[in-house]
């Protein structure tokens, strides 16, 4: 009741005062130029222009979690294993945690805003179980040509099920500055991700759970497995990229020919310090079988990565008199990695590598090309490389196809390889990841459909065991999977649908299910003489039954398991999305089958999800001169 009355509160001044055009565009009080770029100089080294999304696609999908079919520990910030397959294609170490990754921040995720005014966003949102998230994002030019902005981020969540509490704090300053002749590029960023987690090892026993007759109320008295066991994840990175033009840009009015239109110096660094921690001042015995520093636990890892490259940059030019410089761009860098890997033992490595890229612009009227190749020449993980290729064709009436492969070889994780606690040790010599894949796909722009193909092949594919530590698998594994996208609009009603299935599960080495998908129905119009736009609808996520891997809260990692499978519980949300000038919110109930559709589920084993619960949040945007 309270959250309707504060829904009605913050609506009401708004609609009183709104307008009929879409504000973010049209209205004087909204500036007429926000855009932004990612990273500065992105993955293809160019800078791509965004707009702001004043769309309700999505507004209250906020668990990335479901939002992207991975399977949690119960509540927004616990600890993720992904439903869908994918192969990592980063051929320098990593020596972090994959857990946790997924809500890392990572410079090439920071938004580099350019706007006449100033620009405030915030996030906010709450939900059953003191669940509670802010986001606040101030960007502002500090001169014309130079902006500079901070982002900060909190989560918190309790009393789920005991011993189960998340924390997050995130925050990230940044700026872009670019000379006044245009030439000369600077973006900087330092980023800080701390996260602070309780972790229960999971119920001591599923059954009463299983039963259906537990509350939201009820799952924190249910019996877990551990009662002060934690985890402590730390990540500071300072990002600095550079980029200057040695060849002076035509006026906008200069109509000459050149041959190069443009040769660009790229540099970039970026040095990251980082901390795992878990601690039990109390370890049961009866859930870990090894004790090798007696029963009080506190385990660290920490480590520290540098990665420097520079090359240069042949930019695309439409007014060069060479077919090449007209068509493609191409950068070759040289790269540099060091870490230091400290737990009982300390790891230093270098590592030397090459890259190179070739690409065309992305239009869909002209074939399309990409290439890479990245190759570590020198150091302690000497061969290690990744190949991909892209090539699309334009979008004809019928549509358009593309094809993507690539080859890789690569070391495993150093964390894989290397590690001391208190309950588990290990030190491998695995022989390095070898694979490839090929992609086929299809697409139909004015359809809304896309079809994709996806063949992997792994050989010496590395995978954590039922024992819940790292083994290889040497023999070749395949792994197939196909991706559908086709959404149907009627007048105002959409419906919206993404399939995922996949075949390639081998017993004790790694277990996928079948079938994930993601579904929306619902009614989007104008309402309030085009006052508001609205969205009323459902949500569904589903994934089939299969072996899903269990969390071992020593190492922060996921293990095969197949005792009991998870999944096959349809995930239906109810939402009410709104947009009122620069203001977007929704409710949404979540598990609104709760008690019809089934009792209870898990998506890790030992871990319930919550049963039927209440969000409510909203998005707003201030702009300032």
């Amino acid at each position: 009741m309270l959250v309707c009355f504060g829904i009605i509160y913050l609506i009401n001044p708004l609609i009183s005062n709104a307008v009929a055009e879409d504000s973010l565009t049209v209205s004087s009080h909204i500036p007429t130029h926000v855009r932004y770029v990612y990273s500065g100089i992105n993955e293809d080294v160019v800078l791509k222009w965004n707009k702001l999304d004043s769309s309700l696609i999505n507004l209250s999908r906020v668990n990335p979690a479901i939002r992207n079919h991975y399977n949690s520990l119960g509540n927004l910030g616990s600890a993720l294993s992904p439903q869908l397959f994918k192969i990592d294609r980063e051929i320098f170490p990593l020596v972090g945690l994959r857990s946790y990754q997924p809500y890392f921040w990572k410079p090439d995720s920071l938004r580099f805003y350019r706007s006449n005014k100033r620009f405030s966003q915030v996030d906010y949102h709450n939900s059953t179980f003191k669940e509670q998230e802010i986001r606040v994002i101030h960007s502002q030019n500090i001169l014309k040509n130079w902006s500079a902005g901070i982002d900060f981020h909190r989560l918190g969540v309790k009393d789920f099920t005991r011993n189960s509490d998340t924390y997050q704090n995130q925050l990230a300053l940044y700026s872009w500055y670019e000379s006044p002749n245009k030439r000369y590029n600077l973006f900087l960023s330092s980023i800080w991700n701390a996260f602070k987690n309780q972790v229960n090892g999971g119920l001591k026993s599923d059954s009463l759970f299983d039963l259906g007759n537990i509350t939201n109320l009820g799952l924190k008295g249910l019996s877990i497995q551990l009662s002060d066991a934690k985890h402590q994840v730390r990540s500071r990175i300072l990002s600095l990229q550079n980029r200057y033009n040695l060849l002076n840009l035509p006026d906008s009015g200069d109509t000459r020919k050149r041959t190069i239109g443009s040769f660009q110096l790229i540099q970039s660094s970026n040095f990251e310090s980082g901390s795992y921690a878990y601690s039990d001042a109390v370890s049961d015995s009866t859930f870990y079988s090894q004790f090798y520093n007696g029963t009080s636990t506190y385990d660290s890892l920490h480590y520290y990565s540098l990665i420097n490259s520079g090359g240069f940059l042949l930019p695309q030019s439409d007014s060069s008199t060479s077919f090449y410089f007209r068509n493609f761009t191409s950068t070759i860098e040289v790269e540099h990695q060091w870490f230091d890997y400290k737990q009982r033992d300390t790891f230093s490595r270098s590592n030397y590598g090459l890259k190179a890229k070739l690409f065309s612009p992305v239009r869909d009227t002209s074939f399309n090309f990409k290439a890479s190749a990245n190759l570590i020449f020198a150091g302690e993980n000497k061969g290690s490389y990744n190949i991909e290729g892209h090539a699309a064709t334009p979008q004809y009436k019928a549509g358009g196809l593309y094809i993507s492969a690539a080859a890789n070889n690569r070391e495993a994780d150093f964390m894989y390889q290397n590690y001391y606690s208190n309950h588990f040790l290990w030190k491998n010599d695995f022989k390095k990841i070898q694979s490839q894949n090929i992609l086929v796909g299809f697409s139909n722009k004015p359809y809304l459909f896309q079809l994709e193909f996806i063949l992997h092949t792994i050989q010496n594919f590395v995978y954590i065991g039922s024992d819940a530590k790292p083994s290889q698998f040497n023999a070749p594994l395949e792994i197939s999977q196909i991706r559908i996208i086709k959404n149907f609009l009627v007048r105002n009603w959409h419906f919206d649908n993404e399939f995922y299935f996949q075949n390639g599960s081998k017993e004790n080495v790694i277990y996928l299910p079948s079938y994930c998908g993601s579904h929306a129905l619902y009614l989007e119009k104008d309402l309030f003489k085009r006052a508001m736009r609205a969205q009323i609808g459902f949500q569904l996520n589903y994934n089939s039954a299969y072996y899903a891997e269990s969390f071992m809260p020593a190492t922060a990692l996921f293990y095969n398991q197949s005792i009991r499978k998870t999944g096959d519980y349809p995930l239906v949300d109810f939402f009410i999305h709104m947009k009122i000038k620069t203001a977007r919110i929704f409710l949404k109930i979540e598990n609104l089958g709760d008690g019809l559709l089934g009792d209870s589920y898990f998506l890790t084993p030992h871990y319930p999800q919550a049963g039927r619960i209440l969000q409510f949040g909203l998005n707003w945007r201030f702009f300032d001169m």
